[in-house]
């Protein structure tokens, strides 16, 4: 993480380098984000530049896994699935709610 992370504009970088972590490693898997492209997809934005997404990263705007971070809070069911299966989260059970 760098210096840009401390700053208002990047609250939920912490968590976004998280779900690399989570997502890396999951055995016998890619460090894939699974609400990511299958491969490199560039984005149009709406000020005229582009962004390249890659699969680790979320296509969804809001999601805490978009590129860059900023504040997004959004996790998608698929991400919170494929996290719990990480071999450094072994005696996690999900909450009831996460079923919902």
């Amino acid at each position: 993480m760098t210096e840009d992370s401390n700053k208002p504009e990047n609250q939920s970088c912490l968590a976004h380098e998280i779900g690399h972590i989570l997502f890396g490693t999951v055995p016998g898997q890619n460090n894939h984000d699974p609400t990511g492209p299958e491969t490199p997809t560039l984005i149009q934005n709406d000020d005229g530049t582009t962004t390249t997404i890659l699969p680790r990263h979320s296509l969804k705007p809001d999601n805490v896994m978009w590129s860059p971070s900023g504040n997004n809070t959004v996790i998608e069911p698929s991400q919170r699935e494929k996290a719990l299966k990480s071999r450094i989260l072994t005696s996690i059970t999900p909450p009831d709610v996460w079923d919902n």
